[in-house]
């Protein structure tokens, strides 16, 4: 089993924007016990709303962390997101690199890597584990 890495900017940047997302939340519900109302808008309300967002951008820094981007396993490349997709490498016909990406082409459709959020040494394995077998490039 292969596994191609998110960069770690990107997994530092989730991380880095939940713990902003739950200071300023934080700080609004702190300000709207102090204040109160603010005009027509409860800056607790955007203080709570401030911190789901936190809860989320932590979620996705937990999910990214474990998961990470894209697996090969058992002849099948599997692009981990909320709904992962999966293909076959014997169905690939054709890689694609076009603008940063690489796109995977099958006769049922396309696997699109988008090459800038890939940590640069997992990208080399990428394109080396890729070459392998040998695709059709253009």
């Amino acid at each position: 089993m292969t596994t191609i890495r998110y960069s770690k900017e990107r997994i530092k940047s989730n991380l880095t924007m939940g713990i902003v997302f739950i200071f300023i939340g934080t700080l609004l519900i702190l300000l709207s016990t102090g204040i109160g109302e603010w005009k027509n808008i409860s800056l607790d309300a955007i203080g709570i709303a401030q911190i789901f967002v936190n809860i989320f951008m932590f979620l996705v820094y937990l999910f990214e962390n474990k998961k990470q981007y894209v697996t090969f396993k058992n002849g099948e490349i599997i692009k981990n997101t909320l709904f992962p997709k999966k293909i076959k490498l014997s169905d690939i016909k054709s890689i694609k690199h076009f603008s940063g990406d690489i796109r995977l082409v099958t006769a049922n459709g396309t696997l699109v890597i988008d090459a800038q959020i890939v940590d640069p040494t997992s990208l080399a394995v990428l394109e080396n584990t890729l070459k392998t077998y040998n695709f059709p490039s253009n």
